[in-house]
């Protein structure tokens, strides 16, 4: 299992690349509104597992086929 750490890097490795073009989650009346994924006074880490815990198996799978970033292509965003 990865720790929080290596969660919160993965998914957090990929913003610099979206910039603004997303607003996920919505915090207000999304599903995950009530979610730690919601509240800014919690750690980077704690925010990333919650979402992460938060995604079925099905949701994780596309985020490693649909959304991966291929290893030659990191940091070129």
């Amino acid at each position: 299992m990865l720790s929080k750490q290596s969660v919160a890097a993965v998914a957090l490795a990929a913003l610099p690349c979206l910039g603004n073009a997303f607003s996920y989650p919505d915090c207000v009346n999304g599903p995950l509104a009530k979610n730690l994924v919601c509240n800014p006074q919690a750690s980077d880490a704690d925010r990333a597992a919650a979402l992460v815990a938060a995604m079925n198996i099905t949701e994780k799978l596309a985020q490693l086929v649909e959304y991966a970033i291929p290893f030659s292509h990191r940091n070129r965003c």
